[in-house]
């Protein structure tokens, strides 16, 4: 908080904002692909982070704000809203104490296609002109150059800006089962998807479905599978060996179900710097933006 009530200073170019000696604290509310550069940055400049889901973009920049948090001994939380809801809390304390017995199969679901849904469905508008005042290079950041598409703002449909709904819904989902089943990663992923219902230049599923494989875990020894999928307001309702309840988007099962065969590559860049600018290259030219 570096200004009093009513006086909140606005930036175009997050650097500034890094800059000032009376922040302790930043929040990184971008979009994906602009995650790890402001919170590597923040920590570099001696400033605590608390960054949105998802921690970031690729591999290569969750590894590297990981290297940074620890290198500048920085405090750096990634948030996911459901953690606060008290009805989230309490049906992980009824799975956690054994309620509805040993649990099998986990299932996490969204329907509805997120916020390019209606975007999705209809035929895209033509490149143009960004809107006066938006810089649209410094929007896309470390993402590969392309003309501005009012479509594009929705980055969550493209590849270079973001990972559709399995990374923007996903986190909030697949992070109540890793709550409530006490656990950290799966051993195995696979998926089948597409895109079935979008038009024009959209390029993330809007169809998915991923099936894991997890350890042994405090309630089940043997390990469990928990499947999730994305399609197009979903309920939650969790069945083990001995009861059953319902809670909204994800379900726990005494029993396992068939998850269709194939694998849906993930983009190139995955694991490795973008494809069009580095982290480095990204950050070596000033904005354009207005103060």
């Amino acid at each position: 908080m570096g200004a009093p009530p009513g006086k909140t200073v606005g930036y175009g170019d997050f650097r500034k904002l890094l800059d000032r000696k009376d922040i302790d604290v930043v929040v990184v509310a971008t979009p994906e692909h602009w995650h790890g550069i402001p919170m590597i940055m923040a920590c570099e400049a001696g400033k605590d982070v608390y960054a949105e889901k998802p921690i970031s973009h690729t591999v290569y920049e969750g590894r590297k704000m990981v290297e940074a948090a620890n290198k500048h001994n920085r405090v750096v939380t990634c948030g996911t809203q459901q953690r606060s809801g008290e009805h989230y809390q309490k049906v992980v304390e009824m799975i956690r104490g054994g309620r509805i017995g040993k649990v099998t199969f986990v299932e996490a679901w969204l329907h509805g296609g997120g916020f390019t849904r209606e975007n999705r469905k209809q035929t895209p508008p033509p490149d143009s002109d960004p809107p006066p005042g938006f810089d649209w290079d410094f929007w896309l950041g470390p993402a590969p150059y392309h003309h501005y598409n009012r479509s594009r703002r929705g980055f969550t449909g493209f590849w270079e800006t973001g990972g559709g709904e399995t990374t923007n819904w996903g986190p909030h989902l697949m992070d109540v089962v890793h709550w409530a089943m006490q656990v950290d990663a799966p051993l195995s992923v696979a998926t089948s998807g597409g895109r079935y219902a979008s038009q024009g230049i959209y390029e993330t599923p809007d169809t998915l479905e991923a099936l894991y494989e997890y350890p042994p875990c405090p309630l089940n020894s043997a390990g469990f599978v928990p499947g999730s999928a994305t399609t197009w307001a979903a309920v939650r309702m969790t069945m083990g060996t001995e009861h059953s309840f319902t809670e909204p988007m994800v379900r726990c099962s005494s029993t396992a179900k068939a998850i269709p065969s194939g694998h849906l590559r993930p983009p190139p860049m995955y694991g490795k710097p973008s494809a069009g600018r580095t982290l480095k290259k990204a950050m070596a030219r000033p904005s354009t933006s207005p103060t």
